[in-house]
């Protein structure tokens, strides 16, 4: 009977020791206790002080970045304290195994794993856009739309490095970045941009320029007013094909014969139809002289500010003659001047300074 009630009792402290034992190591870290004030000093320095003041030494990992800038205040505190702050704000964790500490890294799986983004797409008016198309950039990933405007999307990991695109017909399209959100509200805004471009017809009236059955050649003010001359048809030399351009005098008021591709004649004008804001105009010209009272001839469209004008519109063949009559059988210049806007108001100055050398008689 002793022996059964020794041989218990040995069971039993062989079992209690090693319970004992276990939380020394834990319960040591808390009583040692340490100075250390350090702002933004790498860990590697922490650990080094840590190692000096107590019997503690570190295991490292080969993944743990002991550069990382940290910040740790302990005035005699215990070494737990220390450890927890030197690795606040990281990845990296510790375990006290008797007196030795390891370092390591915490598993992340979080950012590993797809994140599923819902969000509602509107116009700048609020309205829900139906069938907008919302694609991950750089994969095939994509939804549209519903009736109300909202999409739910599963983002690839990592999420918070993706980014996502919402385009629609008529809009610009938006690239939102996910970042850390679940849940956006998208709007798109009206695109500005000139999908056609139209030229002026007969009357002033405008059409695309795919949609006419005859030849027609544009000239916007810009390229007008980029070589400036006293007459701004000598501007368009170059700038429209099938296009003559003579400029019989120089000087402000200088006439310039204009001679479109087509029907040319040496006992008739060849001179084309200048046709303002759907305005004919008869071009009617004047000069000459004898030999000592000689002037250079002039013409009523050089009296034109090129400034003033918004575009140019040139008709050759055929067709001219059928919007403007016979008159515009050698072709037609249809010049649109410019007109108010609504909006800011603008002030725009243009000097010209002109140097004649006339004739003298000795």
């Amino acid at each position: 009977m002793n022996k059964k009630i020794i041989q218990q009792i040995r069971l039993s402290i062989l079992l209690f020791v090693p319970a004992l034992l276990f939380p020394l190591s834990s319960l040591h870290a808390q009583n040692v206790r340490v100075t250390i004030r350090g702002n933004g000093v790498k860990m590697e320095q922490v650990i080094s002080a840590i190692e000096r003041q107590t019997r503690y030494l570190f295991g490292i990992d080969d993944d743990v970045n002991t550069n990382l800038p940290v910040s740790v205040h302990v005035e005699n505190e215990p070494l737990k304290k220390a450890l927890d702050e030197m690795v606040r704000g990281t990845d990296i964790s510790y375990t006290v195994e008797g007196t030795n500490i390891l370092l390591f890294r915490r598993a992340n799986t979080s950012k590993e794993r797809p994140v599923t983004v819902s969000g509602r797409v509107t116009d700048a008016k609020g309205q829900p856009i139906i069938g907008a198309s919302v694609i991950v950039r750089g994969t095939t990933l994509g939804v549209s739309t519903d009736a109300e405007g909202r999409f739910t999307l599963e983002v690839p990991a990592p999420a918070a490095a993706q980014t996502f695109e919402v385009s629609y017909l008529g809009y610009e399209t938006a690239a939102v970045p996910v970042g850390t959100r679940t849940s956006f509200a998208v709007t798109l805004r009206e695109s500005t941009s000139e999908i056609e471009s139209v030229v002026v017809t007969a009357l002033g009236i405008k059409r695309q320029e795919k949609a006419l059955s005859y030849n027609v050649q544009q000239v916007e003010a810009s390229d007008i007013t980029l070589v400036k001359d006293a007459n701004f048809m000598n501007s368009l030399s170059g700038k429209v094909a099938g296009v003559t351009i003579n400029a019989s005098s120089s000087g402000v008021g200088g006439a310039t014969k204009v001679v479109l591709r087509g029907n040319k004649s040496i006992s008739q004008s060849s001179n084309a139809l200048y046709v303002i804001d759907g305005i004919p105009m008869y071009n009617f010209g004047g000069g000459g002289g004898t030999e000592f009272d000689s002037r250079g001839a002039t013409e009523s469209i050089a009296d034109i500010n090129p400034e003033d004008i918004e575009s140019i519109s040139v008709l050759t063949g055929a067709a001219a003659a059928a919007l403007y009559g016979s008159e515009a059988a050698n072709g037609a210049v249809m010049i649109t001047t410019k007109k108010g806007e609504a909006g800011a108001l603008k002030v725009t100055l243009t000097s010209n300074t002109e140097f004649l050398n006339p004739f003298v008689l000795p």
